[in-house]
């Protein structure tokens, strides 16, 4: 198995790191499904490097994190002053519990500007204890099952 950036070298789709290996949409397209839905992907020969579940895994946590920080407000974007504080209030609430209760430390940078401390070992042990992730996020637990091991 290989990585997405070695994926996207040996790809004749895209040479951009920030498209698509296996269709080359690029992150502006991504949500025009009008124009994802009428690529042809018939002679999809990219499948053949296979793809890593390993950066979907890491992203799922993401995703996951931050519904867990935006639920009390109930919105996408805290444009608001209240909504800003109210969500950072939360985050140090749930980086703390991950902390205290699991010994992971989540969403923090990491030192040198190499992204943030959420990393495929992160996820798993999150996701292998679903019962806690739940817990701490607020979230029901029935959403995190088809992830345990």
């Amino acid at each position: 198995m290989i990585d997405g950036k070695i994926q996207t070298i040996l790809s004749h789709v895209t040479n951009s790191t920030q498209c698509c290996s296996v269709c080359g949409v690029s992150p502006k397209n991504t949500n025009n499904l009008e124009m994802v839905l009428k690529l042809d992907n018939s002679n999809n020969l990219e499948l053949k490097y296979g793809l890593s579940s390993l950066h979907a895994w890491i992203r799922f946590f993401e995703m996951v994190l931050h519904i867990g920080y935006k639920l009390e407000t109930q919105n996408w974007q805290s444009r608001a002053i209240e909504d800003k504080e109210n969500v950072m209030q939360v985050k140090k609430r749930i980086q703390t519990e991950f902390m205290n209760q699991m010994g992971l430390v989540v969403d923090f940078p990491k030192s040198g500007g190499s992204g943030t401390s959420n990393d495929g070992n992160t996820a798993r042990r999150a996701f292998a204890n679903y019962q806690s992730t739940a817990k701490i996020l607020k979230v029901d637990e029935t959403h995190f099952i088809f992830t345990s091991y």
